[in-house]
C-alpha cells in the first residue's frame, strides 16, 4: 500500500556514496606502484650487459651454486610482483582467488615474453628453468599477498592518508622517483655525447659481434 511504502526507510545515502578520495587514492597508489615494479623488472631482465670474465661468482662459487643463486633470484623478482597485485585486488574488492590465478599468469606471460627477447639481447641467456622459476614466483607472492591482504591493505590506507595530507611528501616521493630512475641506465641524463658512449661502449661493442 502507499502508506507502506511511505512508512519503509529508504535506503542510506552512504551506502550510494563513492569510495572516499583516501580510498581511491590508495588504490590509485597501489596501482602505480605495481606498474612501476612491473616496468623495472622488465628493465632488469632486459638490459643487455657484458659479465665480467672470472667474476665473484666464478671466482668462489660453483657452476650449481651459481644456478641456484639464479634460480632464487629470479623467484626474489617475481615475488613481490603477486604480493602487490593481490594486495591491489583487496583494495579494489575483487576476489583473492582470481587475483593468485590473475597474478600468476601475468608472470608467466611476462616472462615468457622476457625470456624470448633475451635470445637476441649480447650476454643474456634464455632458460626454461628461468621460466618457472619467475612463474613460481609471482605464484608465491600472490598467495602470500591473499593471506595477508587485509593487515597490508590497511597499512597501505594509513601511509596514503599520510600522504594526502602533505603535499610536500608527495613532490619529494616524486623527485626522489626521478632521481632514481635517472640513475639508471640507460636513462642517463647526461646530454655529452662522450659520456654517453662511454657508459654504453660495453654494450654497444658487444652487440656488433
Amino acid at each position: 500500500s502507499v502508506g507502506y511504502d511511505a512508512a519503509m526507510p529508504s535506503e542510506s545515502p552512504m551506502l550510494k556514496m563513492n569510495p572516499s578520495p583516501t580510498s581511491r587514492y590508495g588504490v590509485r597508489g597501489m596501482r602505480l606502484l605495481w606498474f612501476g615494479y612491473a616496468l623495472l623488472t622488465l628493465w632488469m631482465l632486459t638490459y643487455p650487459f657484458v659479465p665480467e670474465a672470472g667474476g665473484v661468482e666464478q671466482a668462489f662459487l660453483g657452476e650449481r651454486e651459481v644456478h641456484k643463486i639464479n634460480t632464487l633470484s629470479n623467484v626474489a623478482v617475481f615475488f613481490p610482483l603477486g604480493l602487490l597485485g593481490a594486495v591491489l585486488a583487496h583494495l579494489r574488492g575483487r576476489s583473492m582467488a582470481a587475483a593468485v590465478v590473475r597474478m600468476t599468469l601475468i608472470a608467466a606471460l611476462m616472462s615468457l615474453a622476457v625470456e624470448a627477447f633475451q635470445i637476441v639481447l649480447p650476454g643474456r641467456t634464455s632458460s626454461a628453468i628461468d621460466l618457472a622459476a619467475n612463474t613460481l614466483g609471482g605464484l608465491l607472492g600472490a598467495l602470500c599477498g591473499a593471506a595477508c591482504a587485509s593487515p597490508l591493505a590497511a597499512r597501505w590506507q594509513r601511509l596514503g592518508q599520510w600522504f594526502a595530507s602533505r603535499p610536500i611528501a608527495r613532490a619529494a616521493l616524486v623527485v626522489a622517483v626521478i632521481v632514481l630512475a635517472s640513475r639508471l641506465a640507460p636513462f642517463d641524463l647526461s646530454m655529452e655525447p662522450r659520456t654517453f658512449h662511454a657508459a654504453h661502449s660495453n654494450v654497444l661493442d658487444a652487440g656488433q659481434r
